[in-house]
């Protein structure tokens, strides 16, 4: 079983996704590219969340395809149900439920695709060898995911920056997951009996207020204030609070993004 997605469901965190979504819209259409995602094909959209990159995968494969989209949050999946009714759309399967409770076919998908799914999971092997084998011959595994997370911040470097983001990244361990799960997935892969064909970083850097600040500035609004007490103080948060936003304020100040990695794996036999 899955573990419990550690940023919530609430609005607040509906609403990150959807900044998220915008913020790396280019690097995931890229990825749909890179994987032969086109019309026609049945395709597997893991952790689902409120259906973004679902909707992104419905128009690709449009009405003669079909997608399957899987998520475990009751909230994430109902909104994703009422958009599909609502645009009177019956080729997308919603299914609440957890991850590793797949039940489908053995090769009965034409692609898979997870895109910020595996840092969250503790057992990424099990997810990896069961969706190879729903895969069909020639079948591919497009995945979106962190890799050497603590390579992020700020320059000129900053202490207090790299103290509460090193607490971010073991937080995702202490619960199950990990941020460098990237790095992992090319063995897993391999061992499900896939053939990784593609893997290219993902990385930028970026100034003040750019869409890629916005969007690390709601995620410690969000979830990095939540950290505090038991992975830093009240004032060491309050100390990087001041300092990020006085950092706001610097036009020579920049943000090396959280380092991810995009791979697309495909099955031969």
């Amino acid at each position: 079983m899955s573990q419990p997605y550690i940023l919530g469901v609430e609005d607040d965190e509906t609403n990150r996704l959807a900044q998220q979504h915008e913020v790396w819209e280019q690097d995931t259409q890229t990825i749909y590219k890179m994987a032969g995602f086109s019309q026609g094909q049945t395709v597997l959209d893991l952790g689902c969340g409120p259906g973004l990159t679902t909707f992104d995968l419905h128009k690709i494969v449009g009405q003669s395809g079909h997608v399957t989209a899987i998520d475990a949050s009751e909230k994430f999946t109902q909104i994703l149900s009422n958009r599909c009714k609502k645009e009177n759309i019956t080729n997308i399967d919603v299914q609440c439920k957890d991850v590793y409770d797949l039940d489908l076919p053995k090769s009965s998908l034409d692609n898979a695709f997870a895109r910020w799914l595996f840092c969250f999971l503790n057992e990424p092997e099990t997810l990896v060898q069961h969706v190879s084998q729903a895969l069909k011959p020639n079948g591919t595994f497009a995945i979106l995911d962190y890799i050497n997370y603590q390579a992020i911040g700020l320059q000129p470097p900053s202490e207090s920056f790299n103290r509460i983001f090193d607490a971010v990244f073991k937080s995702f361990h202490n619960n199950g997951g990990g941020l460098n799960i990237g790095g992992y997935l090319p063995r897993y892969l391999s061992q499900a009996g896939l053939q990784v064909e593609q893997i290219e970083p993902i990385c930028y850097t970026v100034r003040p207020n750019s869409p890629i600040w916005n969007w690390v500035q709601t995620f410690q609004d969000i979830y990095v204030s939540t950290l505090v007490d038991e992975y830093f103080s009240q004032e060491e948060f309050d100390t990087f609070k001041s300092e990020w936003h006085d950092r706001s304020q610097d036009p020579n100040t920049f943000l090396f993004s959280p380092p991810m990695i995009k791979i697309v794996a495909r099955k031969y036999d």
